[in-house]
């Protein structure tokens, strides 16, 4: 569902959007990205041996950094639109002490520190307090971004004040867009698993396979191991955790600002209406090949990165402002019938997901991130909007998101948004508790100063410099952001511990319970509460947008 002629959008302001604070962030991540590296060739780091070689680090304060190590080979030439195959040994000592490439990706001021780009781009980087100790909690963090944009670089996914509390921390970069999650006949019919798409999802896994062989030798417990991811990251935990390819890989999740999608489309057949994968991408494949002059798919493989999605070129999927899509992913991951047998959303809803204890939220004005720059021309087209998401369920849409001009409409667009991603961790908490295994429920209210310049208040992805203490530029978030992300970080050590957030001393965070809605609404100061928003959130959620 596209509708380009209900809504004006202009790409320019949406990229535009938090510009006084991207600046602060931007002018802050570069010089400390090369800040690390003087600082790495300066001093010789740590050694440790892998089971690709011997890697050397670097000291950074009282951590143990180690950037850029490879966990598959460079998936260039016949190896792209292939699963991700085991990186190639090296001899001798191989210095990490500079982030590897971002995978390809189109240019998004949002997204400005993501760092250099190149197809060879499958980098992990691994941040520890002491190498020598045994058996520390592993973090594995999945950047968000829609599956276009991102890279585990960015100066937000810092490590090293986790890994002070005694986490062994991971970042990592996986395939995106077209190069990520493209499907297509022949693609399919080259494969061992007779499969195409979702490379994007197979490197996340082969990063974990790499931890699971080989973070021991940084410290940290293989068989400890929490994955936690923001937006298209936290869609990926629940992708994850819904594949059978997953088992034993981690052992705990935090979701945060995502969902366990269910409008997916089927590689190789309809569904729902939908068109397969494969044909959406043969449809692409196609135009592409028509603009090059090829006459072979196969020559498609060997054109130049640019050409597939450097120019804007986003994924194969449709672009137009499409709320639907945003939350269903329909155009990026599909059932494939070897990474996924169903939807994410019918493997919870069966409590056929990975059994593991999890910890999940949003953020209370998620939206207003994705309406700046949107406006209506008249209240018919708003409420053209409803009836094309609710149909049936129009008039209680009607009723729950009321609005008589304009501007109200616009507003309740943003709040719309806010409860679809409410309404998508919920899901997540109910569906764990329904399977037999804990669930904490959170939603993070606080505003930073610089966020409160802005007007937008706690928009989506602004709470994750508090998960990890890195803050671009402490100052301009002031002491209570400081006092906040502690408190956070407090909940988020002993989950990764334990697989339960309390026992800090801190407000006891009540286990989520569908009966009674529990939440902690993580604010200055922290309180218990409940779900408030229960009526929008079942109306989001039966009318099938997860």
């Amino acid at each position: 569902m596209n509708f380009p002629d209900i809504i004006l959008i202009s790409r320019a302001a949406i990229q535009g959007l938090r510009v006084s604070l991207l600046v602060l962030c931007c002018l802050a991540s570069f010089p400390a990205e090369l800040a690390l590296g003087a600082q790495a060739v300066r001093s010789e780091g740590p050694v440790i041996s892998t089971e690709g070689g011997v890697l050397q680090g670097f000291e950074s304060g009282d951590m143990e950094v180690f950037l850029g190590v490879p966990y598959a080979q460079p998936p260039i030439g016949k190896l792209r639109w292939r699963e991700p195959q085991p990186a190639q040994s090296w001899e001798g000592i191989r210095t990490a002490v500079e982030f590897g490439p971002a995978c390809p990706q189109p240019a998004n001021l949002l997204f400005a520190d993501a760092g250099k780009q190149s197809e060879d781009c499958l980098y992990l980087n691994v941040w520890t307090a002491d190498h020598s100790a045994l058996n520390q909690p592993v973090l594995v963090y999945l950047h968000g971004g829609a599956f276009i944009y991102g890279s585990g670089s960015q100066q937000a996914y810092d490590g090293s004040a986790l890994a002070a509390r005694g986490l062994v921390v991971v970042t990592l970069n996986y395939r995106m867009g077209a190069l990520g999650f493209l499907a297509h006949p022949e693609l399919s019919a080259s494969s061992p698993t007779l499969t195409s798409g979702n490379y994007g999802l197979l490197d996340q896994l082969a990063a974990l396979r790499w931890v699971r062989n080989n973070i021991s030798a940084f410290g940290g417990d293989p068989g400890n191991v929490t994955l936690m991811g923001e937006s298209a990251g936290a869609v990926s935990v629940c992708t994850l955790m819904s594949s059978p390819l997953s088992n034993g890989l981690f052992q705990r999740a935090i979701v945060m600002s995502g969902g366990a999608p269910g409008r997916l489309r089927n590689l190789a057949s309809e569904r729902n209406g939908l068109p397969s994968m494969e044909a959406l991408g043969e449809a692409w494949a196609e135009k592409r090949m028509q603009d090059l002059g090829l006459s072979d798919f196969n020559e498609l493989r060997n054109v130049p990165w640019q050409s597939i999605q450097g120019s804007g070129i986003a994924g194969i999927g449709p672009r137009d402002f499409d709320i639907v899509d945003m939350m269903s992913m329909d155009g990026t991951i599909c059932i494939d019938g070897y990474l996924l047998h169903d939807s994410p959303a019918e493997i919870f809803g069966k409590g056929q997901q990975l059994p593991v204890p999890v910890m999940c939220g949003s953020l209370r004005n998620e939206g207003a991130m994705f309406t700046l720059g949107l406006r209506f021309r008249n209240i018919q087209q708003y409420h053209g909007l409803l009836e094309r998401i609710f149909g049936p369920r129009l008039d209680l849409a009607t009723e729950l998101y009321p609005a008589s001009d304009t501007d109200l409409a616009l507003l309740q667009l943003s709040t719309f948004i806010s409860d679809g991603f409410g309404a998508g961790v919920r899901n997540v908490a109910r569906s764990t508790e329904a399977a037999g295994n804990p669930a904490w429920l959170y939603r993070f209210d606080y505003v930073n100063p610089l966020a409160r310049l802005t007007g937008i208040g706690t928009f989506h992805g602004s709470e994750v410099p508090y998960f990890f203490g890195a803050f671009p530029v402490p100052a301009a978030y002031g002491k209570g952001s400081q006092l906040m992300s502690r408190r956070i970080s407090d909940y988020l050590e002993a989950f990764a511990r334990t697989g339960n957030p309390n026992g800090t001393g801190n407000l006891e965070w009540p286990e989520y319970d569908p009966a009674e809605e529990t939440i902690l609404q993580i604010n200055l100061p922290m309180s218990q509460g409940s779900v408030e928003r229960t009526r929008q959130y079942d109306l989001i959620s039966e009318s099938g947008l997860w």
